[in-house]
């Protein structure tokens, strides 16, 4: 089959779990720890902070874009300056270059749908009893150990539901690498979909673009089904 021995397609493929691998474990635990914050009894107006975690979500993904491209500028931008005045750093080429290229990408994605995330992540916390923490406090149990031995034990159920969407997104996603790096430079950050896209709505091979969108439903559903059944091992334990 001519998909099976297209270099380009097992790049996008690549580039695809890469990203997986940059966004998905880092977005779940910084949506879970940011939920643990503000559910706090002593963080008050958690509606406040349930709105400024939906606001790069619900962000035209075309602003946040321009907001990158001058954050991650080669020359000039935001972050090669600071790095350079505080550490001394030579100049990033992060849209430049095919190393830095899926980190960008990656990175744009964790600021844009972790809050969407944080916000089911407190949905889940908010129905853990509020006399499970109270015990641990009186056990001697600190902030950190909370978190490792009470919260996520506990919130296992939401933590694969997350991962779950979270994995279906990052694959199913086109904008970000589209509106920020135009799958460049040198196809480095083209994704599974975006290939999709271009095969079928640029090049207008249609047959082409539906075999890919079969190889992609299908490791789809293998990554849910291994998801799902890691969580029930997990909680029969």
């Amino acid at each position: 089959m001519a998909l099976f021995q297209d270099q380009l397609f097992w790049n996008a493929i690549g580039n695809t779990f890469i990203l997986w691998l940059l966004v998905v474990p880092l977005r779940t635990f910084l949506a879970l720890l940011l939920a643990s914050i503000v559910n706090s009894p002593k963080i008050r107006g958690k509606n406040i902070f349930s709105f400024f975690f939906l606001l790069p979500n619900v962000t035209a993904i075309v602003v946040v874009a321009i907001i990158f491209r001058v954050l991650f500028a080669t020359e000039g931008g935001f972050i090669n300056v600071t790095l350079h005045n505080l550490f001394g750093m030579n100049t990033i080429p992060w849209l430049d270059s095919e190393t830095y290229s899926k980190l960008s990408v990656a990175l744009m994605n964790i600021w844009r749908v972790t809050g969407y995330f944080a916000i089911i992540m407190l949905a889940g916390l908010q129905q853990i009893p509020r006399t499970v923490y109270e015990a641990s406090q009186i056990d001697g149990s600190g902030p950190v150990r909370t978190f490792f031995s009470i919260t996520m034990p506990l919130m296992s159920n939401v933590i694969f539901f997350t991962l779950t969407i979270s994995t279906i997104w990052i694959f199913q996603n086109i904008g970000d690498a589209m509106v920020l790096t135009q799958g460049g430079p040198n196809y480095s950050s083209t994704t599974l979909m975006y290939y999709m896209y271009l095969n079928g709505f640029e090049y207008f091979k249609l047959g082409y673009a539906s075999a890919i969108s079969t190889v992609l439903f299908v490791i789809l559903l293998l990554i849910s089904l291994i998801l799902s059944i890691v969580n029930k091992r997990t909680i029969g334990r």
